[in-house]
């Protein structure tokens, strides 16, 4: 039994491992878009086309994907179109960023589902193995944590490997707080258009260019491949490594269907096992496979949709919408217009590297997230998370921009860090617990509704000012950690009924 825990623990651990190289190649090149595609708005133009896509196969490929072929097919999926997104940045235009941009919309779709149910295969086979089932909530819910926490150090490996790739030579490398680039930058006046006023006006843009773009393309190709190659890395341990979990459907009657129309019942750990590798994505009727047998495609579709549209109806998750929308838009705030609008722009492109780097390390609270819920519970550390983003947000609307007090983003960053790991863990962990009988489409909903919030922070980037998008964040983030706390109160009474009746 020791021995298989630590074949557990160890293909866990090159799963994480994997998991750091791909999107350390990916992030980074995400946060750069806003910058070394910042002409005519191609890097968020294509990003938002990548996150609108991403709904649509949210809520038609992704099912399909899980249901039929399973979560690590969806992992391979997703690491190959990342690729591919990565590697058409060798030539930015819109006809080689476009479709790539698709490609990692069916990636953004498809790998987060896929990640949340190989973390509860992970937990659930560990719970099992320790002949502990009774903790397998916690143990998911350990294993989810110490996975993102993980996860997030990408932005650590990705900011280093940024630096000494863009920023290591004496023509780019940073002095005090600024770099020679932009060393002629220096007078008030010329941040007079970054922070919250920064609103990217054409004639704006073409004066500072040189904090955005680096001067000697070179260093960009050199940094692509590496990171084309960290991807194909991650693809190969990833095919090589990973178990693949065996699915499982249990018959039931069209009565027990329609009654999953209303909330299901949360019982921690609630899935159906044939044996320690299963995970039964979903109870589904032998009427309907075979309807869905004669029918092909169109009858999958539909019933995918059918489903996902009743996940929607339901009220807990409903509740949820909000702060899922918020965390799409935070999540391209921090990618895309702070490192535009209040890095770049003040002390040029090569600084995004450090600041990548104090987010990847302020997601160090993703892991103590996994650990405390069990005691205190989402709802103390939720407010928690909430309050710093208000006071996160605010600073962003105040703060003036120069290059004296250039060094307060990075405490900024850092403190976005440690909230962004406590959305990500918290939403995955409620979609899972909430609905324990609808994993599958509660993931999809989650998804869809992420990167709608992301798509419309890329569409609206170069179309608004800072200070309105920042105005109607706080707005969302205000009503979304209220619904967010009633669905939470929700889920404990019912949980406290059940528990109850089966005592």
């Amino acid at each position: 039994m020791d021995d298989q825990v630590k074949k557990l623990l160890l293909i866990f651990s090159v799963y994480s491992v994997a998991d750091i190289l791909v999107f350390s190649a990916l992030n980074f090149t995400l946060i750069l878009q806003s910058s070394i595609n910042v002409e005519g708005g191609l890097g968020t133009n294509a990003l938002a086309v990548t996150f609108s896509t991403a709904i649509f196969f949210g809520l038609v490929t992704t099912p399909i994907i899980l249901r039929n072929l399973g979560p690590k097919a969806g992992v391979i999926i997703s690491i190959s179109m990342m690729t591919i997104y990565i590697a058409a940045n060798y030539y930015p235009a819109y006809f080689t960023m476009v479709p790539a941009a698709v490609m990692l919309g069916l990636s953004e779709a498809t790998v987060w589902p896929s990640l949340v149910l190989m973390n509860f295969y992970f937990g659930n086979k560990y719970s099992k193995l320790k002949n502990k089932p009774e903790e397998s909530q916690h143990c998911i819910n350990l294993f989810s944590g110490c996975f993102f926490t993980a996860h997030h150090m990408n932005q650590v490996f990705g900011g280093i490997t940024g630096y000494f790739l863009l920023a290591g030579n004496e023509e780019d490398a940073i002095i005090g707080n600024t770099t020679q680039a932009n060393v002629t930058m220096l007078s008030n006046d010329s941040y007079a258009f970054c922070g919250a006023n920064d609103c990217q006006i054409e004639t704006e843009v073409d004066e500072i260019i040189t904090n955005y773009t680096p001067t000697n393309r070179m260093k960009l190709m050199i940094m692509l491949s590496m990171f084309v190659f960290m991807s194909i890395s991650a693809l190969v341990l990833q095919a090589c490594f990973l178990p693949t979990p065996k699915r499982t459907a249990t018959s039931k009657s069209s009565k027990d269907i329609k009654s999953n129309s209303g909330d299901e019942k949360p019982i921690d750990g609630d899935v159906a096992h044939t044996g320690d590798d299963d995970i039964s994505v979903k109870c589904i009727d032998k009427t309907v496979e075979e309807k869905k047998t004669r029918l092909g495609i169109i009858s999958i579709v539909t019933f995918s949709l059918t489903e996902i549209a009743k996940q929607f109806l339901r009220p807990k998750q409903a509740l949820l919408l909000p702060i899922t929308f918020y965390h799409g838009l935070l999540t391209t705030f921090v990618f895309s217009e702070l490192p535009r609008a209040y890095v770049s722009c003040v002390q040029g492109y090569a600084a995004i590297s450090i600041s990548s780097c104090v987010f990847g390390v302020g997601h160090i609270s993703a892991c103590i997230v996994g650990r405390l819920s069990r005691r205190t519970g989402h709802t103390v550390i939720l407010l928690g998370a909430a309050a710093s983003d208000i006071a996160n947000l605010m600073f962003c609307l105040l703060w003036q921009p120069a290059i004296d007090t250039s060094w307060m983003i990075y405490i900024s960053y850092f403190m976005f860090g440690m909230t962004d790991g406590i959305w990500q863990l918290s939403l995955n962990l409620s979609h899972v617990a909430y609905f324990p009988k609808t994993r599958e489409e509660a993931g999809s909903v989650w998804v869809t509704v992420l990167n709608l919030g992301l798509a419309v922070q890329f569409a609206w980037s170069t179309a608004l000012c800072q200070y309105v998008k920042l105005y109607a964040m706080l707005g969302t983030l205000v009503v979304g950690v209220t619904m967010f706390c009633i669905a939470e109160r929700i889920h404990k009474k019912e949980l406290s009924k059940t528990l109850s009746a089966n005592a």
